[in-house]
């Protein structure tokens, strides 16, 4: 998130930033400290969701972020949750450089944008294309995420590599 708040700090866009989860106090306090209030900018801080009404809770917004450092093999290669519950949820997606979630961001390329995490012009840039992705757009990303991402589609996709190859 300290990457998010830099380039916050030079976004001239406003943006209404929710954050949901258990924080603890020192970490909003920081929070507090660091967001970038001035420019026009929003923090909102929601508590802990029971899975069951995450779906629900995301649908609500205009863009999802995915925010992945390169800190280790596994955060480089892996696709996380939270990027896959934003496509489901027809949310576009704003997506750190990482070789997991460029395989997703290739799928796709309208709802979809990467940034270098330490390129603060690129967010501002990529915030104000995803903030104009139209509902037709959303809807197919829910279309596409159904035909690739849902569990139906990768079962489908284990039993065929099972049957091949056993």
């Amino acid at each position: 998130l300290e990457f998010l708040l830099n380039a916050l700090s030079l976004c001239k866009i406003p943006v209404e930033l929710h954050l949901l989860g258990m924080l603890d106090d020192s970490y909003k306090e920081f929070l507090n400290k660091n967001f970038p209030f001035a420019n026009n900018h929003l923090l909102v801080l929601h508590s802990f969701l029971p899975h069951h009404q995450l779906s629900d809770f995301i649908s609500k917004f205009d863009i999802g972020l995915a925010i992945e450092e390169n800190l280790n093999e596994n955060k480089t290669l892996t696709i996380s949750n939270k990027i896959l519950q934003y496509t489901q949820a027809g949310l576009p997606v704003l997506a750190t450089d990482t070789m997991g979630q460029r395989e997703v961001a290739d799928f796709f390329p309208k709802s979809m944008r990467i940034v270098d995490i330490h390129d603060v012009s690129e967010w501002e840039k990529s915030i104000a294309y995803l903030s104009t992705i139209d509902q037709s757009e959303k809807e197919n990303q829910k279309v596409k995420y159904q035909e690739v991402f849902s569990w139906a589609a990768q079962e489908e996709k284990l039993n065929g590599l099972i049957s091949k190859y056993l």
